[in-house]
Parts: C-alpha cells; sequence; structure tokens
C-alpha cells in the first residue's frame, strides 16, 4: 500500500508540472461553462433544473478531460528512459495501474471542483434569483455523480496510455473509446432501429446523471461504474505485465493475459446487465423533485379510458428534450402504476424520422411540440410548457367530449393575423385555444353580423377603428348577452372607443407606471379579486412600457346599462385589464345571461413574441379570460408552475454571465497553473 501511495503522490506530481495538464483543465471550464450557459438560456421556461443542466454540461466534456489528463501518465514525455526505468523497476505491475489512476482520478476531481465556481459564484452575481436555490448541498448529489462517471473514464485512460508509449495517440485512444465510440454506437442503433428511435427517449448516461443531479441515484448505474472501472484497472496491468514481457516470455503466457483480459470484460459486462436488470433507485435527502405525481394526476390517468398517445417531435440535442423526455417517461410509468388505460410514448426525431415528423404536422404538430392523440383527437403543446399540470389536462380533455365555443377574431382593421406563427402574430394564442377545445375563426363585422354561434368576439391589436355600423352591430351582441375581448394602447383605441365610452370603460385612461425589468416592459404581480385573475396569484404578467391604464371608481356599482367594473391587473392606482359585466345583480335568475367583456391596456400582451416566455403568466391570463367570457369554469386555471426555470437575466447580465464563465474564471485558472507549472520548473 506504501508503494500504492508513492506512485500514486509522484504521479500526481508529475501531472501538476505539465503545461497540457493546466491546458487540458482551461478547456474543460472554458466549455463546460460555454454549454452550461446555453443550456440555462434556453431552457428558460421549462422544467428543468439548474443542477441537472450543469451536470449534463459537464459531462458532456468529461470525456475529453479524461483523456488529456492521463495521456501522460503511462508515456516517455520525451524521456525514453522513464519508461525503460517503469519496465525494470521491482514495482509490481497492479501497483503502477492503481497508483498513477488514482493520481489521474485525483486531478479530475479537483478539475470538477472547480467547475462548481460557475454555479455556485458567478450564477450567484447574474442571477441571484435562481441562484438562491443553488447552494453547495443542492448541487452536492451533481458532483458525485459525475465523480462516478469520471471513474470508468479515467480507467479506460489510464488504459489507453499504458498501450502507447507516446502522449498523442494515448489520448487519441481514450477520446475515441470513451467518446466517439459510444456515441457512434448510439446513433447507430437510433438510425437502425426504428424501435429504439422510440423506446431511447435520451442517452442512457445523460438520462442517469441528470436523475442523479436530482437526486435519484442509480444503484445499477453505479455498479456498471465500478465494474468497467475495475476492469479498466486490471486490464491496464496485464498490459503493462505483457510490454514488460516484450522480446521475452513464452507466447502461452501472452495469449493467456490477453484471455484473462477479454474473460474480465465479459464479467463486467454480464455484471452491468445483472445490475441493470435488478436496479433500484435511491432518492437523496431533500431532493429537488418528488418521484410521485399529484393525486389529481393520477386521478386523471386511472379515469382515461382509453390508451393517450404521446409523440414528441424534438432533436434529441435540444436542451429541452433531455426534462420533456423524463417527464413523459415518468408518466407513462405512472398510468401503468395507477391501472389506467395507459400511456404510450413516442420520441421523434425531425432529422431522422421525417415521415413521422410529417405525420405530426398534419395533427397541428411539429418541430418543438408534443402532441396527445386518442383517435382522431389530438392535443398539441408547445414542449417548453409542458410540465404535469400540462399532461393532466391534455389528457383530461382527450378524455371528455370536445367543448364547441366559438371564439372569432375580428378583420379587416390592421390585426394580426391568426395564422401568423411570427413575433407578431396571434398563432400561439389561437394554438392554445384550439389545444382546450375551442373552435376559432374570424369575422369581418363590415360585411355580416355577428354569427348566432359565437360565444366571444375578440377585437385584438386593431389599428384603425371600427365604423359605427360595426360597433353598433357588437354593442348589439353584447346588449343580446354577448362577449367580447378588446385590447387598446395609448397609441391606439383598439378600434372600439366609442363602444368602450358608452360603458363606461374608456375616457378614464391613462398611461399607467409600475415594476420593470429593464424599461422595455412593465411587471405586475398584484391581482384583483376576480374568477380571471384570482388563479394566477403568485405570477406575473408582462405587459409593453406603453400600455394603458384605467382608473376604476373606488365601490363600483351597477348603474342602470353600465357595467360593473373590476380590476385584474394591477399598477399603482391604475389597473392594465379591466372586466366588465352587467346586470350582476340579476346573474343569479337564470334567464339572464349577462352581458361580459374584458378590456387589456397592451395591444400586443397576446401576440406571439409576449407568449413565448413560460416565465410570465400572459398565456394563462389570456385563457382564463377566454374562459370566463364563455361561461367556463377557470378555476382550474393556475400561474406558473412552482418548478419552472425562470433565470431572470436580460441581455447584459447574459453577456456577464458568459463572459465570466467561458472567459474570466479559465483564464484565472490558467494563470495559477502556468505559474504552478513554471514555479516547478524552475526549482528542478
Amino acid at each position: 500500500m506504501r508503494t500504492v501511495a508513492v506512485i500514486a503522490v509522484r504521479s500526481f506530481g508529475r501531472l501538476t508540472g505539465q503545461v497540457t495538464s493546466a491546458f487540458a483543465v482551461t478547456m474543460f471550464l472554458s466549455v463546460s461553462g460555454a454549454l452550461f450557459a446555453n443550456d440555462l438560456f434556453a431552457a428558460e421556461g421549462t422544467v428543468a433544473s439548474p443542477a441537472s443542466l450543469w451536470a449534463v454540461s459537464v459531462a458532456n466534456v468529461l470525456p475529453l478531460l479524461t483523456s488529456l489528463l492521463t495521456m501522460r501518465l503511462w508515456s516517455e514525455d520525451g524521456v525514453p528512459e522513464r519508461a525503460d526505468l517503469d519496465l525494470v523497476a521491482p514495482v509490481p505491475e497492479r501497483a503502477f495501474a492503481i497508483g498513477r489512476l488514482a493520481a489521474a482520478y485525483a486531478a479530475v476531481a479537483f478539475s470538477l471542483t472547480l467547475a462548481l465556481v460557475v454555479p455556485l459564484t458567478v450564477l450567484g452575481c447574474c442571477a441571484p434569483a435562481l441562484a438562491a436555490g443553488l447552494t453547495t448541498a443542492r448541487l452536492l448529489p451533481a458532483w458525485m455523480a459525475l465523480l462516478v462517471f469520471a471513474l470508468p473514464l479515467t480507467a479506460f485512460g489510464s488504459l489507453a496510455g499504458v498501450c502507447f508509449r507516446r502522449a498523442a495517440p494515448a489520448a487519441v485512444a481514450s477520446a475515441a473509446v470513451t467518446y466517439a465510440l459510444p456515441y457512434a454506437a448510439y446513433r447507430a442503433l437510433l438510425a437502425w432501429s426504428p424501435l429504439a428511435r422510440i423506446k431511447l427517449a435520451e442517452s442512457p448516461v445523460t438520462a442517469q446523471i441528470a436523475d442523479a443531479a436530482d437526486g435519484f441515484f442509480s444503484v445499477g448505474a453505479a455498479v456498471v461504474a465500478a465494474a468497467f472501472a475495475v476492469f479498466g484497472l486490471y486490464a491496464a496491468s496485464k498490459v503493462f505485465a505483457m510490454r514488460r514481457m516484450a522480446g521475452g516470455g513464452s507466447l502461452v503466457l501472452k495469449m493467456s493475459s490477453v484471455a484473462a483480459v477479454l474473460s474480465a470484460l465479459l464479467a463486467a459486462t454480464t455484471l452491468s446487465l445483472l445490475a441493470l436488470r435488478l436496479d433500484t433507485v435511491v432518492e437523496w435527502p431533500g431532493a429537488s423533485r418528488t418521484a410521485a405525481f399529484s393525486a389529481r394526476t393520477r386521478e386523471i390517468l386511472a379515469g382515461s379510458p382509453k390508451v393517450v398517445h404521446v409523440a414528441a417531435c424534438l432533436r434529441r440535442g435540444s436542451p429541452i428534450f433531455l426534462p420533456t423526455a423524463r417527464l413523459l417517461r415518468s408518466l407513462a410509468a405512472e398510468s401503468k402504476a395507477v391501472a389506467g388505460a395507459g400511456v404510450n410514448c413516442e420520441f421523434v426525431d425531425p432529422r431522422w424520422d421525417p415521415n413521422a415528423a410529417s405525420r405530426l404536422v398534419r395533427m397541428g404538430g411539429g418541430e418543438g411540440l408534443v402532441v396527445f392523440s386518442v383517435g382522431a383527437r389530438h392535443i398539441a403543446v408547445q414542449a417548453q410548457e409542458l410540465d404535469e399540470r400540462v399532461c393532466a389536462s391534455a389528457i383530461q380533455r382527450l378524455s371528455m367530449p370536445a367543448r364547441s365555443e366559438m371564439v372569432l377574431f375580428t378583420t379587416g382593421h390592421g390585426e394580426p393575423s391568426i395564422e401568423d406563427f411570427g413575433p407578431s402574430g396571434l398563432g400561439d394564442a389561437v394554438r392554445s385555444l384550439r389545444q382546450d377545445g375551442y373552435r376559432v375563426g374570424t369575422y369581418s363585422s363590415a360585411t355580416s353580423p355577428v354569427p348566432q354561434d359565437c360565444a366571444v368576439v375578440a377585437v385584438v391589436g386593431a389599428r384603425t377603428a371600427l365604423s359605427e355600423a360595426e360597433q353598433r352591430e357588437i354593442g348589439l351582441f353584447l346588449a343580446q348577452g354577448g362577449r367580447v375581448l378588446a385590447t387598446v394602447s395609448s397609441e391606439s383605441d383598439g378600434g372600439i372607443a366609442a363602444l368602450l365610452e358608452r360603458h363606461g370603460i374608456a375616457g378614464a385612461q391613462t398611461r399607467g407606471g409600475g415594476r420593470t425589468t429593464d424599461g422595455s416592459d412593465i411587471v405586475v404581480t398584484a391581482f384583483g379579486d376576480h374568477a380571471i385573475s384570482r388563479p394566477l396569484d403568485g405570477a406575473a404578467v408582462v405587459f409593453a412600457p406603453d400600455a394603458t391604464g384605467f382608473r376604476l371608481p373606488t365601490n363600483p356599482q351597477d348603474k342602470g346599462d353600465d357595467f360593473a367594473l373590476t380590476a385584474l391587473c394591477l399598477g399603482g392606482d391604475v389597473s392594465f385589464a379591466v372586466a366588465a359585466e352587467k346586470g350582476t345583480a340579476l346573474k343569479d335568475d337564470l334567464a339572464i345571461r349577462p352581458a361580459r367583456m374584458v378590456v387589456i391596456g397592451d395591444q400586443s400582451f397576446f401576440l406571439n413574441a409576449s407568449l413565448a416566455s413560460r416565465a410570465n403568466a400572459n398565456r394563462d391570463f389570456f385563457l382564463n379570460s377566454v374562459a370566463w367570457l364563455a361561461g367556463l369554469d377557470v378555476s382550474g386555471s393556475v400561474g406558473i408552475s412552482e418548478n419552472v426555470l425562470s433565470a431572470r437575466m436580460d441581455r447584459m447580465h447574459r453577456i456577464r454571465f458568459l463572459a465570466i464563465s467561458v472567459g474570466v474564471v479559465p483564464a484565472a485558472f490558467a494563470l495559477i497553473g502556468l505559474s504552478v507549472v513554471f514555479r516547478k520548473r524552475r526549482c528542478r
């Protein structure tokens, strides 16, 4: 044991005195920091945890780090006498293999510890709200999972090093075995087997690391890592023994060593398959997420009368693929546990499966969407919006009769198109309505009256005013108990200024102020006591900086034909959204259908650009408004899920975080590492 310790200490000292080691760690910190920043920005609004994003980002670079750190463990390093001395030294091969592996593993552990600087320190400077829950204890499971993953990588790097006398071939061979070969095998399996493309959601290694980072350790995966680490260590000692026998020894002895290595590989593979077959998961105390679904979700899954098919159309390299696949995989397992009809998951990569992707497009899906289907009915959901609540609601809607309420958007006055999915279109809002079962269309108020089967008329983004005849037609629709959703702004009256004035809403408009994040928006977190806004308590909606505020009476009362007004989104002494209902005193009479209006002081509130961020509740507010206008229950609608990732970094903070992660931190280590290397060289 003392011999092993001496070899380990000397090998570690040799690693710290090499420029290539400082370069390897510097590049590791820089690339892993860049990947983490990119994944963090791309996963904004998803349910991915920062710890799992960091762990996966580091894991993608870890094979290259181990290859560079182990490439000089056994090489002659420009001094042939050093390699010859190893061959004749009276030290067992096993001691050499264990000592040098321990030295390289210590260097890898040191590098992983340095990588914690980015999420613990740098992220805290640029995104305090996100970093508040990202403590050392929270990152400890991810760090431990990476240490387990690094063990077989280091062992195979040491094995590649003992097979070559030069460092460069050893590094190439190690990277090929630990990175290129597994990646190529996985991609070949996906390309060759359609069943594998459906069943294998993400890379098994990536899935295990992400789960472990969230506090769920797979005992089987740990056994696999240990088995192949022992195999790499054993094979390295045998190959080193055969190098010592070069030019001498019997052929039978050399062949027996080769047979022993192959037998060890077979044993490690068999043990790994057995461990995965009997795998069990251990939960880390205080895990960030719970493995169990809510009682409501389990009830919906158990009561589903038909099998629900779920198809996720995502590229496997997308940052949102991992959390989406994990959620759907857990949902399918939960459906079997509650003895429901079941959930079948399918993962479609548009690059590998163009035919399957085309089929999803015909169903209303496409890249970045998840399609839930039962028979001929289907619902498409943005993958970034996917969480347990969205999945449960989609399954519940497919299990119930479809709604028949009609929502019509006015046209002919410069309104955004409901088929436009660009930043200035309404395609995203309309898709959300259709996902909730509404029928959606357009209505030209200049050519025809409001159809009798219309539940809600939406006047959204009108740039020119509606004619008197058109406003009279919509007024008649309201008088008969109709429902209207309208948007206005300080630059535009929304097309229906006269109509709003007749009902006491316009005329009290004023440009309001409020909280803002970067000066280009107004953030509202205070809501009135109303069916639309009540479920959004704790969430935030975002308005444009020129949004119009409405001043309402302190105690609004019904006055004849006037509407009773309720403030929905409070910003100081004004409200940026108002709900109006006529005849509230008679609403208990079932023969009376009270007219209703919702007026929003922002023309861009429902546009695609505003709904793109899952970090705001604009979409929930929009859907709640339509549901209340249509006379439906909105109590099931909620705001932002607590586990939605929201870094809340503006452009400057993102640039700063990226610059520090990719440049400043690696450069600081490079200066320290190079100073240590040159100091050691001067002391020789």
